[in-house]
């Protein structure tokens, strides 16, 4: 049988760990929301980058290529960037290798 001292000391470890778990988990929560929210900004920042390059050598540029650029990942709007530096038209942007 424990005492109450050791009662209140096993009390007061367990508190201590769950508090060390919380903070481990808020950190890694942090960690990978951080991380998610640098690789939105850096897929927003090709988006924008793309569309604006279109829109300033071929100037018309239909509402379907923003709706295109929305649903792209990282890797496809950094293809299409590079596309649309040397494209001779619209469509050669989104049929590039």
């Amino acid at each position: 049988m424990k005492s109450e001292g050791e009662e209140d000391t096993m009390r007061t470890i367990n508190q201590y760990l769950e508090e060390l778990g919380r903070r481990k988990g808020l950190r890694a929560g942090l960690k990978r929301g951080l991380k998610r929210g640098l690789e939105q900004g850096r897929e927003e920042a090709l988006r924008h980058a793309v569309s604006r390059i279109l829109t300033r050598r071929f100037k018309k540029v239909p509402p379907s290529v923003d709706q295109k650029l929305a649903r792209a990942d990282a890797a496809t709007l950094e293809r299409w960037l590079d596309a649309a530096v040397e494209a001779n038209n619209l469509r050669a942007v989104f049929t590039a290798p």
